[in-house]
C-alpha cells in the first residue's frame, strides 16, 4: 500500500521535470523568433533609412554632372567669313547669345590678296574661316540653331545686313585639335616653301652651269676661228714671198 502513493510521487515528479523543460524550449524559441523579428525590422528600418539619402546623392551627381557639362566650353565653325569683317565685330555679333572666350580667323591667301589688289580690287584683309569658342556649351548650340543660314541683320545701311551666317556646332571639338591642326598646316606649308626653294636652287643652279659650258664653248670657237685666221695670214705671206723671190722667166 505504501509503494503506490511512492509511485504516483515519481510520477508527478516527472511530469513536473518534462513541464518545466518544454517550457524552457518554448520560451527559448519564443526569444531566438523575437530576435530574428527585431532583426528583420532593423534590417528594413536601415534599408528605408539608407535609400533616400542614396536617392538624394544620385540626385545630387546628376545635377553636378550637368552643371560640368554647360560649364565645359562650346566650338561653332564658320565655314564662311563676311568679306570686310573684323574678328572684334564677330566677337561682338556673337557675344549677344552668351560670353566668347577665344576666336580665330584663318586669313585669305597673301598671293590672292596681292593679285585682287593688282587688279583694282579691294585692299581689305579677308578671311576665309573662323572658329570661336563660347564658355558655355549651350551658348555654342544656341548660336548654330539660332543664327545658322540666316541673315547677320542689323542696321539697314550695315554692309553685312543681307549677308547671311555659316555656322555648325562642332561636337566633342576641343581648342587644342585647332592648334594641332594649324601647327600641322604651318609644318606642311614651311616643308612646301623649302621643297619650293630647294627646287629654285637646283633650276638656278642647272641654267648657271649651261651658261658657263656655253662660254666656254664660244670661248674655244673664237680661239679656233682666231688659230684658223692666223694660219691663212700666214699662208698668204708665204706664199707672197715665194713669188717674189721665184725668178720670172
Amino acid at each position: 500500500m505504501e509503494e503506490q502513493p511512492r509511485r504516483r510521487k515519481r510520477k508527478r515528479n516527472e511530469i513536473a521535470k518534462l513541464l518545466e523543460a518544454a517550457r524552457a524550449t518554448k520560451l527559448s524559441t519564443d526569444a531566438a523568433a523575437a530576435e530574428e523579428r527585431t532583426d528583420e525590422a532593423g534590417e528594413s528600418n536601415s534599408e528605408s533609412s539608407t535609400t533616400p539619402s542614396q536617392t538624394t546623392k544620385k540626385k545630387r551627381s546628376k545635377k553636378k554632372n550637368k552643371k560640368k557639362k554647360e560649364s565645359k566650353p562650346g566650338i561653332i565653325y564658320l565655314s564662311r567669313v563676311p568679306p570686310g569683317m573684323k574678328p572684334v565685330k564677330i566677337r561682338h555679333l556673337l557675344s549677344k547669345i552668351g560670353p566668347v572666350d577665344r576666336l580665330y580667323l584663318a586669313p585669305e591667301n597673301e598671293l590672292i590678296r596681292r593679285k585682287r589688289m593688282k587688279s583694282g580690287g579691294n585692299s581689305r584683309k579677308k578671311y576665309t574661316e573662323g572658329w570661336v569658342e563660347f564658355k558655355k556649351r549651350s551658348h555654342a548650340k544656341l548660336a548654330e540653331s539660332l543664327l545658322n543660314t540666316r541673315p547677320i541683320g542689323g542696321k539697314k545701311r550695315s554692309y553685312w545686313a543681307e549677308d547671311l551666317w555659316s555656322i555648325k556646332y562642332l561636337k566633342s571639338f576641343q581648342w587644342h585639335h585647332l592648334t594641332e591642326r594649324i601647327a600641322h598646316e604651318n609644318r606642311v606649308h614651311d616643308m612646301k616653301l623649302r621643297q619650293d626653294i630647294r627646287q629654285v636652287r637646283k633650276e638656278t643652279a642647272s641654267y648657271r652651269a649651261k651658261v658657263e659650258k656655253s662660254e666656254k664653248v664660244e670661248k674655244m670657237k673664237e680661239r679656233k676661228r682666231k688659230e684658223g685666221r692666223d694660219t691663212r695670214t700666214s699662208t698668204r705671206k708665204n706664199f707672197i714671198e715665194i713669188s717674189q723671190k721665184a725668178p720670172v722667166t
